[in-house]
């Protein structure tokens, strides 16, 4: 089993939290990004890929991809 995502990072403001998926965070805002005012901080796209994996279950796939998320987010943020 293989599989690639396109995550857009952006980088948290001082006032929130660290998130592992802001493109999840946007979709459940809506249209409610005018209200914070300024411009939101520049996203940056990630890819994450994995191949050759063998899965028994939904959750473990789930697992595995929440891993290399993590971890691509890790190193978006360190640059």
């Amino acid at each position: 089993m293989s599989f690639s995502a396109t995550i857009l990072f952006s980088p948290p403001s001082g006032s929130e939290a660290r998130c592992c998926c802001c493109a999840c965070k946007s979709e459940t805002n809506g249209g409610n990004t005018g209200s914070q005012g300024g411009n939101p901080p520049p996203s940056t796209p990630i890819t994450v890929t994995g191949h050759g994996l063998a899965v028994q279950s939904s959750e473990q796939l789930l697992h595995v991809i929440y891993q290399r998320v993590d971890k691509a987010v890790g190193l978006a943020e360190a640059a």
